[in-house]
């Protein structure tokens, strides 16, 4: 089982982990990091938040990059799922949530 960090969100604490690195696919290109996100207490429902692929070098070496998500970012990322619909309290299949560029400016 991957590692998993813990983030505390308007009095909810989250469990997280590294879903997927980025990486190349031949039928979507460049493939985003992906953090998967659950609530420490038992629920029902994860929340999946994926960034986009970051365009540029060599397909080859996509996976090799790795990026780090500033809590400030996960926070605003679950913040921003759960305007947008996510309930982890909530029954159904994993909450996919585009979060756009790991570092946005």
């Amino acid at each position: 089982m991957p590692t998993s960090e813990k983030i505390q969100v308007e009095g909810v604490k989250f469990r997280w982990s590294v879903y997927r690195q980025p990486s190349w696919s031949a039928s979507r290109g460049a493939v985003g990091l992906a953090i998967l996100i659950e609530t420490i207490e038992p629920s029902r429902r994860e929340l999946l938040v994926e960034f986009t692929g970051e365009p540029g070098g060599h397909r080859c070496m996509i996976s090799h990059q790795r990026f780090r998500v500033p809590n400030r970012r996960l926070v605003e990322c679950i913040q921003s799922a759960i305007r947008a619909g996510w309930d982890p309290d909530s029954r159904g299949k994993r909450f996919k949530f585009d979060a756009g560029p790991v570092n946005p400016n």
